[in-house]
């Protein structure tokens, strides 16, 4: 952003960055005490048009807009309607200096070198995030207001995450872990994680509606509302919504009681994939599983494939195991035929 405020001054300051031909020009000016945003936005929009006009006077000019308009659109108009648009913000916040002065033909030239500097300290997954986060910021100059190109944007390289999860907890694993979580909003908040297939997230903000035995999700990941049903045994647990505290506070509770039944390597998310397994050995389709926890398209249901593919093979073993000996299952037919 061209303006920022400056928390230690307690004013705002008016920045102007920009490379022309060849040259980077730097300026700063602390503005008057009292001026509203509003007032530092005018100034900024002013002297920044008045700057360009002065450094770019009977020299050539690049075409190519600067990667901080782009964010700084993306900033105004687009995190403020983000319901994670904190996170979004220092995301951008930790890219700011690899894309600093830089142009918009240059994306992919930036997200090599984050990735580059960062690959050994950040998941991939975190990496992948915050530079998603920059390419949609690009994409929304792009789409309102025709600033850069396409070809900018694809250039742009993506490292590979994988999401896969190995371990899911049976139905016995999830009640002996809410039986040692002391806080009772806590242990039922786990429970409807697991009974509902919710996001953990989700469920926690979820308006609770007793009476009809389900929850409202205001804004579910998809961007939707959605309506979960509570299965019958697990409604009286509803009476602790809204939950009493923050999401922290309730997560430690969970990390605790993880660790003392021997499971500290779990997540809160594995809840509702564990769901989708206890569905898929009951006989539940894809669609169907997919359909439970709200999945918006077939191939977000697919990482559950191949536990149906191993359920299958473990039938058609079945199929090939040595029968036992004729006169044993001659015994075993005359024990049940006395027992009736």
């Amino acid at each position: 952003m061209s303006i920022y405020y400056d928390q230690e001054r307690g004013r705002w300051r008016w920045q102007f960055k920009a490379n022309i031909d060849g040259e980077r020009h730097r300026l700063s000016k602390l503005l008057p005490s009292g001026w509203s945003e509003s007032q530092a936005r005018r100034f900024d929009d002013q002297e920044t048009a008045r700057t360009y006009a002065r450094l770019t006077s009977g020299r050539r000019v690049s075409t190519v807009p600067l990667i901080d308009a782009a964010v700084a659109l993306y900033l105004t108009e687009r995190i403020p309607h983000q319901r994670d648009g904190l996170n979004a913000a220092r995301g951008l916040a930790h890219l700011l200096p690899f894309y600093q002065g830089k142009t918009l033909d240059r994306l992919g030239e930036v997200a090599r070198a984050y990735e580059k500097a960062e690959r050994k300290n950040l998941a991939p997954a975190t990496i992948r995030q915050r530079l998603a986060t920059l390419r949609s910021a690009a994409a929304h100059a792009l789409k309102y207001h025709s600033i850069g190109s396409r070809d900018w944007i694809a250039a742009m390289p993506m490292p590979s995450v994988k999401n896969e999860r190995h371990y899911y907890l049976t139905r016995a694993e999830v009640v002996r872990l809410a039986r040692a979580i002391a806080d009772p909003p806590t242990r039922a908040w786990v429970l409807l994680t697991f009974g509902t297939g919710s996001r953990p997230g989700e469920l926690f903000r979820a308006d609770a509606f007793q009476a009809e035995g389900a929850f409202l999700l205001p804004e579910t990941k998809n961007g939707e509302r959605e309506l979960k049903p509570v299965p019958t045994k697990l409604r009286r647990y509803m009476r602790h919504w809204p939950m009493p505290h923050g999401y922290t506070w309730h997560s430690r509770h969970f990390r605790a009681a993880r660790e003392a039944v021997g499971l500290d390597h779990i997540r809160a998310h594995d809840l509702r994939h564990s769901l989708a397994s206890e569905l898929l050995a009951q006989g539940a389709s894809l669609p169907q599983i997919g359909h439970v926890l709200g999945h918006k398209t077939a191939q977000a249901t697919r990482r559950y494939a191949h536990m149906q593919l191993q359920q299958k093979a473990a039938m058609l073993e079945g199929v090939w195991q040595k029968r036992p000996h004729k006169k044993a299952r001659r015994a075993a037919l005359r024990l049940v035929q006395r027992a009736a």
